[in-house]
């Protein structure tokens, strides 16, 4: 691609869904790892970047900053086509089940109903402090990464049980960029501060269980099953199944 490929990485069978920073999405067919072939791209307007993305079904939700979050119909990979937008800034975007989670500075979490993806219906907002910079989702709980030193900075948990009516349930201090949920368990990084695992067992009473200290800053965390995925001076995977003792079982150099 001729952008950075950090918006996200999604894989279908044998397509793979690339979102670069300012060049916008891209498909590629890797049916043939030997010889890999790009099949469409949309291009996101050059005013905005999108450092973030989320997949459901048949479409990409793309956090375009103060351009709102464009949702991208990839039905036909060959054949990208905008499929709607949800107006307001959005940093981080996260896609459950027809909802779409947004967060973004000065609004919090918003809540909207996209399972008609042309006509996008805002549900329920809370607003929180700081800069609310990513946002995931674990059952009836979404936890967003706050990035900032300011109140409100770290993680917050908030029960999204009524998406009409989103309720803060406990909060955890610190500095967040990134965070991924799974079980009982949420990961976060910030910046040179390593990658923190929390007992999410109690939303409302967030505990630090682990800290991983690793080389340079963290860029995202992933969660999925026993496994969480981080890229620190390359990609790296830990089992998690004992969140209070976290070993490293891979490790790959990327370049750049």
């Amino acid at each position: 691609t001729n952008s950075y490929p950090r918006g996200g990485v999604f894989a279908e069978g044998n397509i793979v869904y690339v979102m670069t920073v300012a060049d916008g999405l891209y498909t590629f067919d890797v049916s043939d790892m030997g010889s890999i072939q790009q099949l469409g791209h949309y291009l996101i307007p050059s005013s905005t970047l999108v450092w973030n993305s989320a997949m459901e079904g048949d479409f990409v939700y793309c956090a375009a900053g103060t351009g709102g979050c464009r949702i991208v119909d990839v039905s036909d990979p060959a054949n990208l086509q905008i499929a709607g937008i949800v107006g307001g800034p959005a940093n981080g975007v996260w896609v459950k089940d027809g909802l779409l989670y947004v967060a973004s500075s000065g609004y919090g979490l918003k809540i909207h109903d996209v399972s008609d993806p042309s006509s996008p219906a805002l549900l329920g907002q809370l607003q929180l402090e700081g800069s609310p910079y990513r946002v995931t989702v674990s059952g009836d709980f979404a936890f967003v990464a706050n990035s900032t030193t300011n109140p409100g900075g770290g993680v917050q948990a908030v029960d999204v049980s009524d998406p009409e009516n989103p309720k803060l349930a406990g909060s955890y201090s610190s500095y967040a960029n990134y965070v991924a949920a799974g079980g009982d368990l949420v990961a976060f990084t910030g910046g040179g501060l390593g990658c923190t695992i929390l007992d999410a067992s109690d939303p409302a009473n967030l505990q630090t269980v682990h800290n991983m200290q690793l080389p340079w800053s963290v860029n995202e965390v992933f969660v999925e099953g026993d496994l969480a995925l981080t890229g620190s001076n390359g990609f790296r995977v830990f089992d998690v199944s004992d969140k209070y003792h976290p070993v490293q079982t891979g490790y790959h150099d990327t370049e750049g």
